[in-house]
């Protein structure tokens, strides 16, 4: 789940929900939850996978595809732009840059995103319209490469790397 505003209301919020191989939008109202509004396909074979994350009023979601149970990271997607009702503009990530998830570290000296993927991180401070590789950072390396990061969360100002197999870790830049 991750919530988007819409860019020029202050009051206009959607619940989007990332299950399988869609992304689907529903309003927030004062009342809850409204009706379905829009459907996303992140692609036939494809499905969400990991951790997505709101940077900068757009949104990052991770992808795989499978065979049987072996996943295979594809290229993100973003949610580049919220429409008021249906007709939401999504883009594919960077060439060759996959995901296992985001998160938004949120450092005094400002924000980052960060995607993770093996046991390797990469941050932004800003993404370009599209996105491109050279918009993240180098990559720095967690724990001993012998297991991959299953989640971040942030502690502020560190950034806590709580989702290695073999324990977890701080990272400070």
């Amino acid at each position: 789940f991750f919530v988007m505003k819409h860019p020029t209301s202050s009051t206009t919020m959607y619940l989007y929900h990332c299950a399988g191989r869609y992304v689907y939008k529903y309003p927030i109202t004062s009342t809850g939850i409204g009706t379905l509004i829009e459907t996303h396909d992140l692609g036939a074979a494809n499905f969400i996978y990991g951790t997505p994350a709101v940077f900068n009023g757009r949104a990052y979601v991770p992808r795989a595809t499978a065979t049987g149970f072996s996943p295979t990271l594809t290229t993100w997607e973003e949610l580049t732009t919220v429409a008021n009702g249906a007709g939401d503009t999504w883009t594919t990530g960077a060439a060759n840059r996959q995901a296992r998830g985001f998160h938004v570290w949120d450092k005094p000296e400002g924000s980052l995103l960060v995607l993770f993927n093996g046991n390797t991180i990469r941050t932004a401070s800003a993404i370009s319209a599209p996105p491109v590789d050279g918009d993240w950072s180098g990559t720095f390396a967690a724990g001993d490469g012998s297991y991959g990061i299953n989640a971040l969360e942030t502690h502020k100002p560190n950034l806590l790397v709580v989702g290695l197999q073999d324990g977890w870790g701080t990272f400070d830049e």
